[in-house]
């Protein structure tokens, strides 16, 4: 009974302490249960625990992206470029690089990895010498680096790239001068030459440049159907590279002025004129070139000609005699002169003889010749007198020294007149004849010029 009032009082008196607690606690001015707690709790923060390292989330592959068209055209000689732009389709920040696999394919080119900008002015053989272009393709390489390590990721682009052929003219860049230091003759073949450049051109049938001659257009005084180029041979081709620049092409031509078999020659001048004529060159790709040229044409002095034809003119002995003829240029273009060989001076017979040389209209000479033989002159085998002469045509442009010389020999044939008889042969009747002859010469205005000889 004891012990058990013991316990009761004990219980009592631990009740009667909450008691007081409680009231104690109800009547105290913090309401804040976590006033005395430390502010990880008061902040809600769990208690720290220790767990492993959670590993960087890796970049997706498609996250690494080249922003570049599909194609580019470049054109030889002419520069160009391209931008290419890399990103990476993530908010972690990962650094990237850009670079281009096969730049050493581009000669020359550059690429700037910090811009992006890749730099190219195509070759002038970039293209092969294809007539459409020639086909690249730009490999470009993005790599993406993420912020906290871990694997690289990587993707790349092949660009196209078509190289366009420059369009460039073959260029005629010299030609030997026709007009000085001497021009062309009436009658000749000149051969000269004319340099082109054309960088298209290949040393390969087909592929070299050609050359041809067309009218100028700089007048009618044209010559280009006169003109070709030399024909080829196995030993002498023709055009020939240059061996110091592969890009110029020699061509020999001709300047043909000479008389055709089927033809007569051509007049193209009286004195010297220059005449023109077109050089056209055209290139493998169909590209072309020109230049007009002019060419110095200077007359061909003709060989002369005599009225006097091959029969013996006859001179009536006993009486005056007159025989009367021209020497003359054909064209009327030189200057005629007469050396007679013969002294007529001195022709046999009483009778006196001399020759008188008269100018006539340009480019003939009138020639007289006043003989009155004697019965003497009779006594030749034949009564004939050979008369020899040399006419000589003298070119009368400034500075020309061509002279073309031509010897003539004519016969005078004495017979009796009424009054005079043969000495050596009595029985022959006596001959009445004209108390002159006189030779009158042809027309110094052909239509067409001989060929020189």
């Amino acid at each position: 009974m004891g012990k058990f009032m013991n316990q009761s009082l004990l219980f009592r008196t631990v009740l009667a302490g909450l008691a007081v607690t409680a009231l104690t606690s109800a009547c105290s001015l913090n309401q804040d249960p976590y006033t005395d707690k430390s502010e990880a709790i008061k902040q809600g923060v769990p208690p720290e625990i220790d767990r492993p390292p959670v590993a960087p989330k890796p970049l997706a592959s498609d996250a690494v992206r080249i922003d570049a068209n599909d194609f580019y055209s470049f054109k030889e000689q002419t520069a160009g470029e391209i931008s290419i732009k890399g990103r990476v389709l993530d908010s972690s920040g990962a650094s990237f690089d850009l670079s281009v696999d096969n730049l050493r394919d581009f000669p020359g080119a550059t690429f700037d990895a910090a811009s992006g900008v890749f730099k190219w002015t195509p070759p002038r053989d970039s293209t092969g010498g294809e007539f459409c272009g020639m086909p690249k393709r730009l490999v470009v390489r993005l790599t993406a680096i993420p912020p906290t390590g871990g694997a690289k990721v990587g993707t790349i682009k092949e660009i196209a790239v078509h190289v366009m052929r420059s369009e460039t003219d073959p260029e005629i860049i010299a030609v030997d001068d026709l007009v000085k230091p001497s021009p062309t003759r009436e009658g000749q073949a000149r051969k000269f030459t004319v340099t082109v450049k054309d960088p298209d051109a290949i040393d390969a049938d087909g592929l070299r440049p050609r050359l041809v001659a067309v009218p100028s257009k700089r007048g009618s005084t044209d010559v280009s159907g006169l003109v070709y180029m030399q024909d080829p041979t196995f030993s002498d081709p023709n055009p020939t590279q240059d061996p110091n620049d592969k890009q110029k092409w020699i061509f020999k031509m001709v300047l043909d002025l000479r008389t055709q078999p089927d033809q007569r020659g051509r007049d193209f001048t009286r004195s010297q004129e220059t005449f023109k004529f077109g050089l056209q060159t055209i290139s493998r790709f169909g590209r072309i070139g020109m230049k007009d040229v002019d060419a110095s044409i200077l007359t061909d002095v003709m060989k002369p000609e005599v009225s006097w034809g091959i029969e013996a003119i006859e001179a009536v002995a006993g009486q005056e005699n007159v025989i009367q003829f021209t020497v003359y240029d054909p064209y009327a273009e030189g200057r005629i002169s007469v050396n007679f060989k013969t002294r007529i001076d001195q022709l046999p017979g009483a009778g006196v003889a001399f020759c008188n040389l008269a100018p006539s209209r340009d480019g003939a000479m009138i020639c007289r010749i006043s003989y009155k033989p004697s019965a003497a002159a009779l006594s030749a085998p034949k009564g004939e007198y050979p008369i020899e002469f040399v006419v000589r045509n003298e070119s009368k442009v400034q500075g020309d020294t061509k002279v073309v010389e031509e010897t003539f020999r004519r016969v005078i044939k004495v017979i009796p007149g009424a009054s005079v008889a043969p000495i050596t042969n009595p029985a022959t009747p006596p001959v009445t004849a004209p108390a002159a002859n006189v030779v009158t010469p042809p027309s110094t205005n052909p239509a067409n010029k001989p060929a020189t000889p």
